[in-house]
């Protein structure tokens, strides 16, 4: 793992240093692009390597649709998705499954629920 490549991304989140530099909660235009476009979270979508979210989409490729949907939302999110977001994921789940399931985790880390909860 590039420990300098996540202390950066971390950085852009105005975490502050727990000594005399409180954490922010303020959004910034890096944050935004660091969330899209980051090696460091791209890297995390696909299906690949040893870190836990790469074992994340492995395991739920491995579920049917519905628990694979179910399965990203609660562990990225903390909650089910309700019925309009449940439909869409399962409609894009049936052209490539692989490419989709990744599509949706990216997604779900670029939700604001996952933005201000952690």
């Amino acid at each position: 793992m590039d420990v300098g490549a996540m202390t950066a991304f971390l950085d852009s989140f105005l975490r502050g240093n727990r000594d005399d530099e409180p954490r922010r909660g303020d959004g910034s235009i890096t944050q935004a692009l660091g969330l899209m476009n980051d090696t460091f979270v791209m890297s995390r979508v696909k299906p690949t390597g040893a870190n836990v979210a790469n074992a994340l989409i492995t395991k739920a490729l491995a579920l049917p649709d519905d628990q694979l949907v179910n399965t990203l939302f609660l562990t990225v999110l903390s909650r089910l998705p309700n019925s309009t977001e449940m439909a869409t994921a399962l409609g894009t789940l049936k052209t490539n499954r692989t490419q989709e399931a990744q599509n949706l985790l990216w997604s779900l880390y670029n939700k604001v629920d996952f933005i201000f909860n952690y």
